[in-house]
């Protein structure tokens, strides 16, 4: 499995999203790569695909892709959570269930 963590110096949720990801990587049993990457330009957001940060992928998916035609932007991102509110980082839970998906849906038992 390959994990990208993308983010930029200022952004301020990047720390939390990248404990929320540990916190899912720590928990199974995976054979992953992880990559911590810190995108320092509009020409590196461009050149990854970056819309903002943090970004998480499994094996280049997204763990809640951005709005249609999100330009490349060194921007902070916002996610949905399940109680309505959007934040900074993704939800334990969706970045569990993306990975779920990357996988095939086979890796693991769980309720996602």
């Amino acid at each position: 499995m390959d994990v990208e963590f993308l983010y930029t110096e200022v952004c301020q949720d990047a720390d939390a999203a990248w404990l929320a990801l540990c916190t899912i990587l720590d928990e199974l049993p995976l054979d992953a790569t992880v990559r911590r990457i810190r995108v320092n330009s509009i020409e590196e957001a461009a050149r990854l695909g970056f819309s903002g940060s943090p970004t998480i992928r499994f094996n280049g998916m997204d763990v809640q892709g951005p709005p249609a035609g999100e330009p490349p932007g060194l921007g902070c991102r916002k996610f949905f959570h399940h109680d309505g509110q959007t934040r900074g980082w993704p939800e334990v839970e969706t970045i569990r269930s993306a990975l779920h998906l990357a996988a095939g849906g086979g890796m693991f038992c769980c309720d996602v």
